[in-house]
């Protein structure tokens, strides 16, 4: 008697740990969907689906690592987020961070976020403390394009540009969108090529209709080495910092108007400098003559 009870409670507690991956809400998900996700994660475990405005969005665990993955009611992959393990941030991301600002910080959380047709997007939280984060974009390959700070976590999810803010963006030949965000009646689109970062800040084409997006506000693209303006050491000399403790420069258009912001290292940390292009042609007279 005793070894049949203890088979039937066996027997219970396997169609209990069965069940615990089936997900309620799975039952207002289209089949279009359904079938997508099992396509791209058959290895997925504990789902949990809610419908999120455009998009289906499922929350799962594969190989214990979390994921959230965005589908169109089509079943068209549209957005995966991966909780990334430490261990696994690729190795140039990890190089530029201890060579950084923020050497030494502890690593909070990591987003891996990955979307069709385009470049990995990394966004490392790194604690520095008064409880506020400090959000970190990466591509792939390295290359650092923005920075925020966060009280808890940053807000992910998939944004499609609308047709106004597209017809912008696609002035800019040979970049590709890695994220897009929408805050206070402007949207800011990041955008990278393979040896460039550029970040641009649109406003309302029509006030009168918030879904409009196309007027450039502001644009900021961080400068290889190669193209920093000539005459730059010269105003930096100037200032009392040599070329050696530029860390980035930035050519910035706000509304129109050219200027550069030069981030330099100094004995308490890093400093932004606003360069004039009249400065630097001063500058660049001033050494030819």
């Amino acid at each position: 008697m005793r070894n049949v009870l203890c088979l039937l409670l066996v027997s219970l507690s396997v169609m209990l740990c069965a069940g615990c991956d089936k997900d309620d809400n799975e039952g207002m998900v289209p089949a279009e969907v359904l079938a997508e996700f099992d396509s791209m994660f058959p290895k997925a475990k504990h789902t949990h689906w809610a419908d999120e405005e455009l998009y289906y969005k499922v929350s799962f665990v594969v190989e214990r690592i979390p994921k959230t993955a965005w589908f169109r009611p089509s079943g068209e992959w549209a957005m995966t987020d991966t909780d990334l393990p430490a261990q696994n941030l690729p190795r140039p991301i990890h190089t530029d961070i201890a060579v950084g600002e923020f050497s030494g910080k502890r690593i909070e959380k990591i987003h891996s976020i990955n979307v069709p047709e385009r470049d990995d997007l990394f966004i490392i939280l790194m604690d520095v403390g008064r409880d506020s984060l400090a959000a970190l974009y990466y591509t792939r390959s390295g290359n650092f394009f923005k920075k925020e700070f966060v009280k808890n976590d940053v807000s992910v999810r998939p944004v499609d540009l609308p047709q106004y803010a597209s017809e912008t963006v696609s002035g800019y030949v040979g970049y590709e969108v890695m994220s897009v965000e929408l805050e206070s009646g402007v949207m800011e689109v990041c955008l990278v090529s393979d040896t460039d970062m550029l970040s641009v800040i649109l406003g309302f084409e029509n006030r009168s209709s918030d879904s409009l997006y196309g007027h450039l506000v502001y644009s900021w693209r961080q400068l290889l080495p190669e193209n920093f303006p000539e005459g730059l050491d010269a105003v930096l000399a100037e200032r009392g910092f040599s070329s050696d403790s530029v860390v980035r420069v930035y050519e910035v258009y706000n509304y129109g108007e050219l200027f550069f912001n030069v981030v330099v290292r100094g004995n308490d940390g890093n400093t932004f400098l606003r360069v004039e292009p009249a400065e630097i042609a001063d500058a660049s007279a001033a050494v030819m003559a």
